[in-house]
């Protein structure tokens, strides 16, 4: 989506505004090179009119009576989703980076504070991929007639980078339409900036049209046709509104509304409106049976190109994926929004093959512009993530915990996405709340993650999405706080092997502390890797090497508390906890 969106608007709206020219210089018609269907004429009355039957009265009439038209029958659409602005139940108005958002006067008032920067309106709820979208928007008036703005919509939105985009640039003095499709975040430009005259200048409202039926995509405004397109690439996914354009640019929305195109068959399946749920309630449940409504995505993070190497397949216990390769994510993110801005969801895993190294991940607010991701680590690590498309993942929070079980054990990790706040627990402990605003709404996920060494086999059992209750958090423990350390300085974490590490010696030297710590029970051919997790969250990582004591420097610098030192193998884990006191102990 971001190489659409790199090009400046001025020389979008440059070429816009030099086709309004041409266009106003024109006839009627729009320039004969535009892929653009015209206006089917409307036939008049008299070629409509059904001819007046025979009459049985004597005397004819003396005026002949006015023909009328052929009643139709209109068939009545099938709503999936509408909005008035009449209120704020689904969340729209708020502030980020890029945008204010307010509702009055049964309007969605949008202010762009970014620079170019995309604002989006999700439509809430499980959307089918064949949908009619209409809404209404306006550009306000700016100082600068070459400014304005972009408004538009998408459908079959799909967390892997792939859409449908049809927009409308909007100035002072006219505007024109694109198309776009995007495949895996690789945007081809169906139809390039084109005028039309159908397109009301800023100040004025513009009612807008996508419809997206099979492999048929119609755009509209204002009544006209702009694009009648055919295209199967894309055949599932959601729907939302969208606007950008200079700071200080203003588009108010109103009337959104998802319907069924004519003809098409109602879903099986419909979300609950949000608007009827209340805490506890579900919004979605599953086994894994079936992968239907699921989307996968793996890519090797270190070059972030998408891969087909891997296995994801349904069978007793559940959802199995297989990634044989190394610095491998394998994503499923569910089709549909749950229509629920706040949500906690709950997921039973285990690692059942492979090397011991590998993240096991939710994913909350999924959108095509990133998402919330709450990782655990084989090992007993653990990490908070926002992931935004076109740039690296950021990290929110990070540590390690006892209340993971390690290796091929059975984890329970829970979620709540609750306004601002993004709290993560594994196994009824809650081990961090962190806050975050960018993403507001959108869909959930599970993720596997291989890293330096190859192979990972992991189970989804099962998967719950409901609304979280802020009276009554999940859980009811917190992080265990590590014992104090022993005399020997330091107190072993349980681990599931004979594999362990402890303080072997403590050596003052100067001012600095020593502490030499002793490595027993890994394999021969095991790889090792060293993590030292600090009291105020700094990592610190480094290859190990097998039955090699490791020695760790403490100064009166250092932050004072529990240092959690990891020694991890392909095989087995080991964790120490050294509680430092500023001195030598």
């Amino acid at each position: 989506m971001n190489n659409k969106l790199t090009p400046t608007f001025l020389v979008l709206l440059t070429t816009i505004l030099a086709l309004v020219t041409a266009a106003c210089q024109s006839a009627t018609s729009e320039p004969t090179a535009t892929p653009v269907r015209t206006e089917t004429a409307v036939p008049t009355e008299a070629a409509t009119a059904i001819p007046p039957t025979a009459t049985a009265t004597p005397n004819p009439p003396t005026a002949a009576p006015s023909p009328t038209l052929a009643p139709t029958l209109e068939p009545t659409p099938v709503v999936l989703f509408s909005e008035t602005f009449d209120s704020d139940r689904q969340g729209w108005a708020g502030t980020d980076a890029n945008s204010v958002r307010e509702i009055a006067q049964g309007q969605l008032s949008v202010e762009l504070t970014g620079d170019h920067k995309l604002v989006m309106l999700p439509a809430p709820g499980n959307i089918p991929p064949d949908v009619d979208v209409t809404f209404e928007a306006t550009v306000d008036r700016n100082a600068d007639d070459n400014a304005g703005a972009i408004v538009g919509a998408m459908c079959r939105v799909r967390d892997t980078g792939d859409y449908y985009w049809a927009e409308l640039g909007i100035t002072n003095l006219g505007g024109g339409f694109s198309v776009y499709k995007s495949i895996a975040g690789s945007e081809t430009e169906v139809i390039g900036p084109t005028a039309s005259a159908a397109i009301r200048e800023a100040g004025q409202p513009n009612s807008i049209r996508l419809v997206c039926s099979g492999e048929q995509l119609e755009f509209s405004v204002n009544g006209t046709v702009l694009a009648d397109l055919t295209d199967a690439d894309i055949d599932s996914g959601s729907v939302m509104l969208f606007t950008l354009g200079n700071p200080g640019a203003s588009v108010t929305f109103d009337n959104f509304q998802v319907t069924l195109p004519e003809g098409s068959d109602p879903p099986s399946v419909r979300v609950e409106s949000p608007a009827a749920l209340n805490p506890g309630d579900v919004i979605l449940e599953t086994d894994f049976a079936s992968l239907e409504g699921w989307t996968p995505l793996a890519f090797a993070f270190d070059t972030f190109k998408r891969t087909e190497d891997f296995t994801a397949e349904t069978g007793a216990n559940g959802l199995y994926v297989e990634i044989p390769q190394k610095n491998t994510s394998v994503y499923a993110f569910h089709d549909g929004y749950p229509g629920q801005s706040d949500v906690q969801i709950d997921l039973d895993v285990e690692t059942v093959a492979g090397p011991n190294r590998n993240n096991i991940s939710l994913v909350c607010r999924s959108t095509p512009r990133g998402w919330y991701e709450f990782a655990m680590h084989s090992g007993g690590l653990w990490a908070v993530y926002r992931y935004e498309y076109g740039k690296d993942y950021a990290l929110l929070d990070s540590g390690a915990s006892t209340a993971i079980h390690l290796q091929k054990a059975k984890n329970h990790l829970t979620v709540t996405c609750l306004g601002d706040e993004l709290s993560f627990y594994v196994n009824d402990v809650k081990l961090t709340s962190v806050k975050d605003a960018l993403f507001v709404d959108g869909s959930v996920g599970v993720s596997v993650s291989t890293f330096d060494i190859s192979g990972a086999g992991v189970e989804f059992e099962s998967l719950a999405v409901t609304v979280p209750d802020p009276a009554n958090p999940p859980g009811g423990a917190v992080a265990p706080t590590p014992a104090p350390a022993s005399s020997a300085g330091g107190t072993p974490a349980a681990s599931a092997s004979a594999a362990r590490i402890f303080v072997s010696a403590i050596t003052v030297l100067g001012d600095w502390c020593s502490y030499s710590i002793g490595v027993s029970g890994f394999q021969p051919d095991e790889s090792l890797t060293w993590t030292m997790i600090a009291p105020n969250g700094e990592t610190t990582s480094f290859p190990g090497i097998l039955n090699v004591n490791q020695s760790f420097l403490f100064t009166p610098q250092n932050p004072l508390g529990d240092y959690v030192l990891t020694l991890q193998g392909t095989q087995n884990t080991a964790r120490l906890v050294i509680n430092w006191t500023g001195a030598c102990s």
